[in-house]
């Protein structure tokens, strides 16, 4: 029986060490760091971007020294090896020189690349390789200028972190209509669409796609470690932006005025897109209605129905905010025009000549107000013949109204007169939307 224990306490032991030993070798993969070089850039351009084919690979070992799970060699302790290997490039590189800069370095992956071009037009091309194998593990194609080069280089930089850690990386697709976009994400161009499972560092980036003839789309996502995020853009196309439109249209009209009442407004315009801009030209009317108490004297008060007519002739600037947008396209806008406004009152006690008929309604005065405004709304399907909206407007009159109060002379009777004068600016707000067609495409 001892021996059974002792053989038992034996087993336990030694299941103990093994089981440590392992957790440890877990903790030492886990903690291990993928050792990176990175190599100057062979210079296929002018010689005005000649000094990016050192600072370029500085800015880019800086980036990825920022990234975990990666250790990245200094630039100082790889000697002559760096130029040596800028040098040779030429398309693919020996893989003896790959073999022999992984040892120098004692990199487990090599930084390679190449610039081209001139300032206003820099290609980076970016290539991280196995310093052992020589296997391509992960390339970028940068385009941009000296301004933003550095920028788009670093971008590019982090996402081939990700792939060479192993740590932290997300997958974007996109699929366009049309098909055979260019497709370009934080501002690399990743292909053309549709683009299947572009490996990138967890966090947000910015897509654009675009393609001659069409509007560019850009966004900016999130994407998950381990998460594969997918985009359906969809591109209209570049003739849309310019073209003629018509329609009609109703809103619901609330005076900023306590007094006078609610009412609705209705009108129709006519307009131009020139790109993102849309210039339209609106022709619109309502009646508000409100009630004036009248002092008789000694007939004490009585209650006069007034109404004010307004006709406004208004020019509006419309801005596109998503141009592209297939569904559902937001605009804000400016308005500025002309206001017509007449105050009238039912006078029971005769007939009055408006120059249409005779009634019993008395103009009793006419303002011609400038008008101010703004404006924000959604189109729904701006891509097709006809369109529906709708937008909310704020208007604003510089130039006061002044209302006549009628009144009789206390203690007197007769007919009421002017007695005083009340003044205020005649701002309002307006809910609605309406129907466009469009012609001319």
């Amino acid at each position: 029986m001892r021996k059974i224990y002792i053989t038992l306490l034996a087993v336990l032991i030694t299941a103990i060490s093994v089981s440590s030993m392992a957790q440890r070798g877990r903790r030492g993969k886990r903690n291990k760091k993928t050792v990176v070089a990175v190599m100057n850039f062979a210079n296929y351009g002018n010689r005005s971007i000649k000094y990016l084919a050192k600072s370029i690979p500085e800015s880019i070992s800086s980036t990825l020294a920022e990234v975990k799970g990666i250790k990245v060699v200094e630039r100082a302790q790889l000697g002559k090896i760096i130029d040596e290997i800028a040098l040779r490039q030429s398309g693919i590189v020996d893989s003896d020189d790959i073999e022999r800069a992984g040892k120098v370095s004692r990199a487990d992956v090599l930084i390679l690349g190449s610039i081209s071009g001139r300032s206003s037009n820099i290609i980076v091309t970016i290539k991280a390789v196995n310093s052992t194998t020589g296997k391509l593990l992960s390339g970028k194609v940068v385009k941009g200028n000296s301004g933003n080069i550095f920028e788009r280089a670093n971008q590019s930089a982090r996402a081939m972190g990700a792939v060479i850690s192993g740590l932290g990386v997300g997958k974007i697709s996109v699929s366009t209509t049309p098909s055979g976009c260019s497709v370009y994400i934080d501002g690399v161009l990743a292909g053309r669409s549709p683009v299947v499972e572009y490996k990138v560092i967890e966090g947000k980036h910015n897509i654009k796609v675009s393609k001659d003839g069409y509007i560019d789309y850009e966004t900016t996502i999130s994407v998950a470690a381990g998460k594969h995020k997918r985009l359906r853009p969809y591109l209209a196309e570049q003739k849309f932006l310019s073209r003629a439109e018509t329609g009609i249209g109703a809103a619901y009209f609330f005076p900023m005025n306590s007094e006078l009442k609610k009412s609705v407004y209705y009108y129709a315009f006519a307009g131009q897109s020139f790109d993102r801009l849309t210039l339209s030209l609106e022709l619109g009317f309502t009646t508000m209605e409100y009630e004036e108490e009248v002092s008789l004297g000694l007939l004490g008060t009585a209650t006069q129905e007034r109404f004010y007519n307004l006709i406004n002739l208004h020019g509006h600037l419309k801005y596109k905010l998503m141009p592209g947008a297939k569904y559902l396209q937001p605009y804000i806008g400016g308005i500025v025009g002309f206001t017509r406004l007449s105050d009238n009152r039912i006078n029971p006690s005769g007939n009055y000549n408006d120059g249409w008929f005779k009634d019993n309604v008395e103009n009793l005065k006419q303002y011609n107000l400038w008008a101010l405004g703004i404006t924000a709304g959604l189109v729904l399907m701006p891509y097709s013949r006809i369109s529906i909206y709708a937008d909310i407007r704020y208007y604003y009159h510089p130039q006061k109204v002044k209302r006549d109060l009628y009144g009789v002379p206390a203690g007197l009777q007769g007919d009421p007169e002017v007695i005083d004068t009340k003044e205020f600016h005649l701002n309002y707000f307006m809910i609605g939307g309406g129907a466009k067609y469009y012609f001319d495409f």
